[in-house]
């Protein structure tokens, strides 16, 4: 028989809540929001195994354990960096933005807004956290109205023109 693999079935765990951090706390409102909203989401919650931390830039010593087992994803303070661990390292307002769905994680790493630190045989799971905190484009707040991005096309589209009368006007004047 196969395991259950339904949004409940899948619990979002904040370990020692009464003492647990601002950052902490974020993470397991973001994650419980986000497999309880998305059955896909929660499925790949459900399917995954392992930990990793995430680590907030402007302390050091602020270190979150994200756990996710059989029985679901256990969130919490950490006592420190473990090597062993893939991290993800972010500042508080880009962590606000990627919990929010602003941000996407992908970007963020690519524009070195937030780090990763792991081992090869790390990456695929590493990966797929990142794709469970990736917000989907229609749940996410609209990034720019349609009248921002005609203006923007508009304007790259007269800049090109603009460009190549200039280049046909250098190329009459040099053949004469």
């Amino acid at each position: 028989m196969a395991a259950d693999l339904t949004p409940a079935s899948c619990a979002v765990v904040l370990r020692d809540e009464a003492t647990a951090s601002g950052l902490a706390d974020m993470l397991h409102q973001f994650l419980a929001q986000t497999v309880a909203s998305s059955p896909a989401k929660a499925r790949l919650a459900c399917r995954l195994r392992g930990a990793l931390l995430f680590r907030a830039t402007e302390d050091e010593l602020l270190t979150v354990s994200i756990a996710f087992s059989a029985a679901g994803i256990e969130v919490g303070d950490a006592p420190g960096p473990d090597p062993r661990l893939p991290m993800l390292t972010a500042d508080f307002l880009t962590t606000a933005h990627l919990t929010t769905g602003e941000e996407r994680p992908l970007g963020l790493l690519v524009r070195r807004r937030m780090h990763a630190r792991f081992r090869l045989g790390q990456a695929l799971f590493l990966w797929r956290v990142l794709g469970l905190l990736r917000i989907a484009p229609d749940a996410a707040p609209a990034r720019a109205p349609a009248r921002a991005r005609f203006r923007w096309a508009l304007a790259v589209g007269l800049l090109a023109l603009a460009v190549l009368a200039v280049a046909l006007v250098a190329l009459m004047t040099a053949s004469r």
